[in-house]
């Protein structure tokens, strides 16, 4: 299974950084132009990313449902990294 069995539970914290910046830089887009590119290529890629990790995700569920219900049952390894 590969780096699908390592992906790590805190992975979509990418995705709601990559989100945060982009509407940060929409909501000062009136002060820089150059803000208005930067925050739709970061929500495309927060989109994209998001995507790429949901199918990832589903791939670890149906290929391994007992290692996703055991990192569930870990408290520490679900809330961390």
């Amino acid at each position: 299974m590969g780096p699908v069995a390592g992906l790590p539970p805190g992975a979509f914290a990418v995705v709601m950084a990559t989100g945060i910046i982009s509407v940060v830089a929409h909501e000062e887009q009136g002060r820089a132009h150059a803000l208005a590119a930067l925050s739709g290529m970061l929500a495309w890629l927060a989109a994209a990313v998001y995507a790429v990790l949901v199918a990832l995700s589903l791939t670890r569920l149906l290929a391994a449902p007992d290692g996703c219900a055991a990192t569930c049952r870990r408290r520490r390894r679900a809330s961390s990294r």
